[in-house]
C-alpha cells in the first residue's frame, strides 16, 4: 500500500498538520488524536501482514478486530480506502482520500 497521495501538490509537513489541529476544539482534537493512533496501528499492522505467509495472514485476519484499513466497493466502483476502527464504545470509520492499493 503507497502513502503517497498524488492530489496534494507537496508533502504535508507535521507542522502543517499541528497548525489546524490547534484550531479543533477538545473533543475533536481527541478525535484527531485517536485516529492517528488507530493510523499508526494500521500501518504498522498491513506492513506486518506484508510480511507474513498468506496462510499466517489468513489466520490472523480472522482474529484480529483493532484498527485496519478496509478497501470497500461501492456500487461497482473502488476499491476506496476507510481506516476503520474503535474507540471506546464508537466504531469510527474515514475515508482515506488519495491512498493507493498496491497491487
Amino acid at each position: 500500500m503507497s502513502r503517497k497521495c498524488p492530489c496534494f501538490q507537496h508533502s504535508v509537513t507535521v507542522e502543517e498538520l499541528l497548525q489546524l489541529a490547534c484550531q479543533l476544539s477538545p473533543s475533536k482534537l481527541g478525535e484527531l488524536i485517536a485516529a492517528l493512533s488507530a493510523l499508526k496501528e494500521a500501518i504498522i499492522q498491513d506492513q506486518e501482514v506484508r510480511d507474513t505467509t498468506a496462510s499466517e495472514t489468513s489466520d490472523r485476519k480472522q482474529n484480529d478486530k483493532s484498527a485496519h484499513i478496509a478497501w470497500k466497493q461501492i456500487n461497482g466502483c473502488g476499491p476506496y480506502p476507510y481506516l476503520r476502527f474503535r474507540e471506546g464504545k464508537k466504531y469510527r470509520s474515514y475515508y482515506l482520500k488519495g491512498l493507493r492499493k498496491e497491487s
